[in-house]
């Protein structure tokens, strides 16, 4: 299939400047991070209260692709179990470790309302039916291609419905569901704990 050339262009922009990230104070641009907020206690405390089917995001403070997409958070996964996350990347849709994936400025927990165990593994099914997926770099719903909060909704779709045709579905359309609770929030925790 011919990609268009804002499709290519858009790839290469993504996976280019997605780990460049600019610093206010003194001003400098550096590639990658080797230090971020989110740290053990904050990790152990997610690790206690996720359970399958959880969706969990995350952002990256002064990064590039924080930039460009709208909302807060910049990226989201699907738990799979106490140790696994499943979430379509600029390569394709995979499972990774939770600790990878906590590798972050600040995360959020967010879990379906009303649904029984028997849902939540059905959802984490559905993620890992998909697995392997191409990245989706037009962000269109309904493709062969997926990105990262399309792979959420979609492993809900059963209690979330059909998104807004033309549409992104973005982390505040999901963070924001009446049938969605967010249980966990790092702006929350690091003003509990100083």
């Amino acid at each position: 299939m011919a990609r268009s050339l804002k499709y290519r262009a858009t790839k290469l922009a993504i996976k280019l400047f997605g780990s460049i990230q600019f610093h206010k104070y003194p001003f400098w641009m550096s590639f990658g991070n080797t230090k971020y907020k989110v740290r053990g206690p904050e990790q152990r405390h997610v690790i206690n209260i996720m359970k399958p089917g959880d969706m969990i995001f995350r952002r990256y403070d002064g990064y590039i692709n924080s930039i460009f997409i709208p909302g807060y958070f910049s990226h989201a996964a699907l738990i799979v179990d106490d140790k696994t996350i499943i979430h379509a990347t600029t390569h394709d849709v995979v499972k990774e470790d939770i600790l990878t994936f906590f590798r972050t400025d600040r995360i959020a927990l967010a879990r379906m309302t009303g649904t029984k165990k028997k849902n939540c593994t059905e959802a984490v099914q559905k993620a890992l039916n998909v697995e392997g997926t191409e990245y989706d770099f037009e962000f269109k719903s309904g493709n062969e291609e997926i990105y990262c909060f399309e792979l959420c909704w979609e492993a809900w779709y059963e209690f979330l419905g059909s998104s807004t045709p033309g549409k992104p579905i973005l982390a505040d359309d999901l963070l924001h569901h009446p049938k969605i609770e967010k249980i966990h929030d790092s702006r929350d925790w690091q003003k509990r704990i100083g």
